[in-house]
């Protein structure tokens, strides 16, 4: 038992507030109640369901449908749910300095659209020429 309560501590952030910070849904079992115990269990029932596609995979006919493997669900850490959180925010930063025609803020989007129209009216082509013409 008292590794247990030790594997949870690891598991938990120094507030002790994970479910504010987490938003796991009602899915997620809670961090609380999962033990090394549970997590061996897990790991056992995902191993029998495995063996159970390949068995029913390898004796089923050519065609058929085969069976879904899904993971045993397992409690969300506060700081996987952090990483995954800044992940997003990079990913979205990223996205809208990219292309912030489209995913950009209001003013981004003024701008990019400001950029396009000037640099429309700077260029033309003449698409009669399709060669370059050295000196």
């Amino acid at each position: 038992m008292a590794n247990d309560v030790e594997y949870v501590q690891s598991q938990i952030d120094r507030a002790g507030n994970t479910a504010d910070l987490t938003g796991s849904g009602p899915r997620n079992p809670p961090l609380t109640e999962w033990s090394m115990l549970a997590e061996k269990m897990a790991e056992n029932t995902e191993e029998v369901r495995a063996l159970k596609v390949a068995f029913v995979a390898a004796n089923s006919k050519k065609g058929a449908k085969k069976p879904e493997w899904r993971p045993v669900l397992r409690p969300i850490g506060v700081m996987a749910e952090l990483l995954k959180k800044k992940r997003y925010e990079n990913h979205y930063a990223l996205r809208a300095r990219l292309m912030p025609g489209k995913y950009g803020t209001p003013e981004q989007k003024a701008a990019a659209r400001a950029r396009a129209a000037t640099k429309t009216k700077e260029t033309t082509v003449d698409k009669r020429a399709n060669f370059v013409r050295r000196p």
